[in-house]
């Protein structure tokens, strides 16, 4: 079953937008007409080009919204990410894009799914399991163009290649790097970990965040499996291997991804030599590992404070990532539908977007997000006791609900409270 809050407010984001649907069919808004002064640039304008971005822009430019969506990178473009999705990420593209499971097989934007995963210690495996809807596993250069084409096919309108580069809140206006000053009614941030809208914000007074507090960072190269052969042929979790994080093994039809996360604060600044350890014990060469890079995520530092009045922060750059397992693509997903909701909903009252789009996301995203940051206190507080014993014992007993709860079939809000 899903969790019940989110079924509430999905049911609810249905009717809205449906509603819209049915208007903008056979007249113009109020929204529409309002939002035709030459002033501006664009009514929307979406601060990158990844899936909270593009899941935002295809819902308003359907729903009559003039869309703009900007972006440093010009894609396709790669994109450091595990690439895991989840039950819980199919359902919110059903609803947003109207694509399911086997159009996204048969397109090979899922290029590989398992029903058996691992956690491993560094000692050795804890938990084998066999889940009834498999992980699946997308290479996110090919999934991030999928999404962004389908928001241009929407109306969306793109600027590659040219992000920006500083923000003017009171304005509602941003500079690019190329100098090009940009104005819309409305301005989305969601242009990752390191955004700068949350950062113009944030330097403005407009919104306050301890961000650095709950900071990840990661390391991730790939391995041919074709010249090495020692995977395991599903995903693994390995824990003990760095302090407050994890790592991970992932297959893909050609690559194995290997990386290695932590929560900056508790790991310190290691993690090039954690990351060696890792890769020592799965017995890769050194010089099999390929495009080894480095990135930041949020790791349980979720923005309660989502934007301020017309400039709203989505994904990672509002800090909406798993704070156990670091997944991050069905939160980009949702809060970009959340966001595009938050902006219908205002019917051009545009100082009311923000106040919005915090109640959805406190009524969806927050609270699971908070559970999930009590469970992996939890969950680390246990590493290496005892030799790993009382952690491996509280994993297997709850097996089948952890399972559920990283899928989103329910709340992690039952594996804490009984």
């Amino acid at each position: 079953m899903p969790i019940e809050a989110l079924s509430l407010t999905d049911a609810w984001l249905a009717g809205l937008i449906w509603r819209r649907v049915i208007i903008s069919k056979y007249s113009q808004t109020p929204f529409q007409k309002i939002i035709m002064a030459k002033s501006f640039d664009c009514d929307i304008l979406v601060v990158g080009a990844g899936p909270a971005g593009a899941s935002a822009a295809k819902v308003l430019s359907e729903n009559g919204c003039d869309v703009l969506v900007v972006d440093s990178k010009q894609f396709p473009r790669s994109k450091l990410c595990a690439g895991l999705i989840t039950w819980k990420t199919l359902n919110v593209l059903q609803e947003i894009f109207q694509i399911d499971r086997e159009t996204l097989l048969s397109r090979g934007i899922i290029h590989y799914h398992s029903r058996q995963y691992a956690i491993w210690n560094c000692h050795g495996p804890m938990v084998r399991g066999q889940l009834e809807f498999p992980f699946h596993l997308v290479d996110r250069q090919l999934y991030d163009q999928f999404w962004l084409d389908m928001a241009q096919k929407a109306g969306a309108k793109l600027r590659l290649g040219d992000g920006v580069a500083e923000i003017e809140p009171v304005g509602s206006s941003v500079i690019t790097h190329k100098g090009k000053r940009l104005k819309a009614r409305v301005i989305l941030g969601a242009d990752g970990a390191l955004s700068r809208v949350r950062t113009g914000l944030m330097k403005s007074g407009m919104i306050r965040s301890n961000w650095a507090r709950g900071l990840a960072f990661a390391i991730e190269g790939f391995v041919s499996r074709r010249d090495f052969q020692g995977f395991h042929d599903w995903p693994t979790i390995y824990f003990g291997f760095i302090p407050w994080g994890y790592a991970w093994s992932f297959p893909g039809p050609e690559n194995q991804i290997v990386g290695i996360c932590g929560l900056q604060k508790k790991a310190g600044p290691n993690f090039g030599d954690y990351f060696k350890t890792f890769v020592k014990s799965l017995s890769i060469p050194n010089y099999r590992i390929l495009k080894i890079r480095g990135h930041p995520l949020p790791y349980g530092n979720y923005l309660k404070q989502p934007g301020y009045r017309n400039i709203l922060l989505m994904g990672d750059a509002c800090g909406l990532a798993d704070p156990l397992l670091g997944e991050g693509i069905y939160y980009a997903h949702k809060s970009g539908q959340l966001a595009a909701a938050a902006v219908l909903n205002a019917y051009a009252d545009y100082d009311t977007v923000s106040e919005n789009y915090k109640k959805l996301l406190h009524q969806t995203l927050i609270p699971e997000l908070g559970y999930i940051r009590i469970y992996r206190n939890i969950i680390f507080s246990l590493l290496g006791i005892r030799d790993f014993k009382p952690m491996a014992f509280f994993l297997n007993k709850a097996q089948k609900a952890v399972e559920e709860a990283i899928q989103g079939q329910r709340s992690f809000k039952r594996l804490i409270l009984p």
